[in-house]
Formats: C-alpha cells, structure tokens, sequence
C-alpha cells in the first residue's frame, strides 16, 4: 500500500487501530529511506510503516499531515532495525524523537549475534533474502516504482517477528533489562546530538593522525568540496571522498604536490588550487588547533594505561559473548581511565555494573 495524501495516512492510523487486538498496545514496525546518495542535503523520502500484518510505504514528499500518524505512535509500541540514522532523519524532519523506540539491531547485538545487519538475521531466522537491487535507489524521485515499493515494505515485514524471537532470547539470557537500558540509552543519545558543527565537519575520522599544517589543508579541502557539492546539489563522498581528501591532505603537509585526476572541471581545479593556497600561506599562529578540553595529548602513557583496562574488559565480553565495544568503546575507556568518576554517568547501569570492580582498580591520572 502506498499513501500519498493526508487522507490516506488518516485512513491507515484508524484502520491501524480497528484492527488492533484488544486491550493490547499497538505495536508499529518503522524504518526510513532518504535520498543522501544522491542529494547534497538528504532529506526524508519514505517512511515504511507496519502493524497487524498490515504494510504501507508512506511518502512523506507528499503528504502534508503528519499529524495522525503522531498521535498514533505516541500510544503504541514503536520498533526499528538500527535506528541511529532514523532517528536522526526524524529529529531533523519533525522536530521531534518517538517517546521510545525499540531497536533490534541492539536486541540482536546483546544476545551475541556477530551477523546483526537485518539481511543478515532474517536470512539465519527466517530463511528470507532480501532483494539488494533497491538498497541505493534514488527515494526522492517520483513515480516510484513497484519494485521500490516493495523492496520498502520488506523491511518492516519481519521486523515484529524477529523483535518477538530477539526477545525471547534475550529473556533466556536475563538481559532484558540490558535491552530496555540499550535503548534508552540510544534515544538519548538521539535527543543530545547536534548537528555537525560546521566549524569543525573537517575534522574527519583519520585527521587527527595530522600535523596541524595537515589540518589548515583538510580543512580547506573540506570547504571546497562542501561548497562545489552544494552547487551541483550532489552528496559531498561523490565529489571527493573523506579518504582521498585525507590522502590529499597528508600528502601536501609533506610539501609533496597533488592534483584533482578524473572528471573535474577547469573552474572546479582552478579553485581547487586556490583552497591548497590558502592553507599553504596560513601563519603558523592560524593554524587550527585541537580542540580545547581533549586531555588525551596530555597524558603520554595513555596507551598503556589503558591496556589492562581493555583486557579485563575483552576477557569479560568473551565470557558473556559479546562484542567488547558494546561494554565500552575504547573512545570511552579513554575517558574513564582519565577520570574513573565519570564511569557511572557515562556507561549504561548494566555495562558499569560488570565493568565496576575493574573501574575501582584505576589509579588516578596525573596530567603534565
């Protein structure tokens, strides 16, 4: 079923709840599709909407009232599949985050699934592949096709049964409680993050492997692709992708030459050129610095500090089998071997209740 008017989507929020069971909450399977291949600016193409065994692609470019479906959400049991860029897409787009959303993607993380990309667990569960020949579709192009829609739909189709099975498991392993704590945690984490500030978008995973020379380059790279995507209307990895930037980068804080090679216009590698000048003529006072507050470059042993730390917690995972991030992110042993007293705030109830024994065991940091 594809909706594309606000009457439509008001007739599928009263039929969703006709045919709710009694005395039950709704239960709602969402995901999301934008057009960030193809758009300088993604914005929110579709929605996919399940419930009662009844399916619907939602076209949020046409639909001018969202109201209903809002209304209906906020009594009903909302789940995803790895709804990080969800959420995020939603935040950016109605101003607003579901009051809880549960994610099977943490559901299938925390019961010790290696494979937890939705293909992967439907195919293991339920014998189902899903079709890849929609997976980079260009959602913000109009008519859709069958073959769209259906690829759309089939992403909410199993999600309830598989959240059913996910949960089951998690209840034989007594970590239902890790589960609501996970998701909590990952619509908190929606609500408190902002929008890449873009003073500091440059900095792009690898820059700070840089000399501060390197950064003034990247930065200014960074501003040209921004500006040359923007006019084009074209995702900003097409035009130049992070890693080729920070090849780039690296490569004229050497004082070795570089030059844009495929299809680039005379204009775009004339101004291309006028960027890397930019950086190169930069005083050594203009040069970008880390950002204020780090710590980390103050603490010459970090590294070593932190190894026991990982080892109790990987030897800790393996026993519970899980991967050792979910317990913590090495950005975030980081933090607590600097200062431990954050342990408690930063990690979920569940992760500082296995990991608290190890936390009381590290000595304080002294930072030259």
């Amino acid at each position: 079923m594809l909706i594309e008017t606000s009457k439509g989507l008001l007739d599928l929020v009263e039929i969703t709840r006709r045919e709710a069971p009694a005395n039950q909450q709704i239960r709602i399977a969402l995901d999301t599709e934008a057009d960030s291949f193809h758009s300088y600016r993604e914005k929110l193409c579709l929605i996919q909407f399940g419930a009662n065994g009844r399916y619907a692609v939602i076209d949020p470019l046409k639909v001018e009232d969202f109201q209903p479906l809002q209304d209906l959400m906020a009594e009903s049991e909302i789940w995803f599949h790895g709804s990080d860029y969800d959420l995020a897409l939603w935040r950016r787009t109605f101003s607003q985050l579901p009051h809880f959303v549960w994610d099977t993607q943490i559901a299938a993380q925390l019961v010790g699934s290696t494979r937890f990309g939705l293909a992967a667990l439907l195919e293991e569960h339920f014998d189902v592949k899903l079709a890849k020949e929609s997976q980079r579709a260009d959602w913000g192009k109009r008519p859709l096709t069958d073959e769209m829609v259906e690829y759309a739909i089939n992403d909410v189709r199993y999600l309830l049964p598989l959240a059913d099975l996910l949960l089951a498991k998690l209840d034989g392993l007594g970590r239902r409680e890790w589960f609501v704590e996970s998701c909590r945690g990952n619509l908190m984490t929606a609500a408190e993050r902002q929008d890449k500030d873009p003073q500091g978008a440059w900095r792009i995973k690898g820059w700070g492997k840089l000399r501060p020379r390197g950064w003034a380059y990247l930065r200014e790279l960074w501003r040209w692709r921004d500006r040359e995507a923007a006019a084009l209307d074209k995702p900003a990895f097409r035009l130049l992708p992070n890693g080729k930037m920070l090849y780039l980068a690296e490569r004229l804080q050497e004082g070795r030459g570089c030059r844009l090679i495929g299809k680039y216009s005379e204009m775009q590698k004339e101004s291309f050129q006028e960027a890397v000048d930019r950086a190169r003529d930069l005083a050594d006072d203009e040069l970008p610095r880390r950002n204020k507050g780090s710590g980390k470059g103050r603490v010459s042993d970090l590294a070593e500090r932190i190894e026991p730390f990982k080892k109790s917690r990987d030897a800790l995972a393996s026993e519970l089998g899980l991967e050792p991030s979910l317990l913590a992110s090495r950005a975030l042993m980081e933090e607590i071997v600097l200062d431990p007293e954050v342990a408690e705030k930063k990690l979920l109830p569940w992760q500082f209740g296995l990991l608290s024994g190890e936390i009381v065991k590290l000595p304080v940091v002294s930072r030259s």
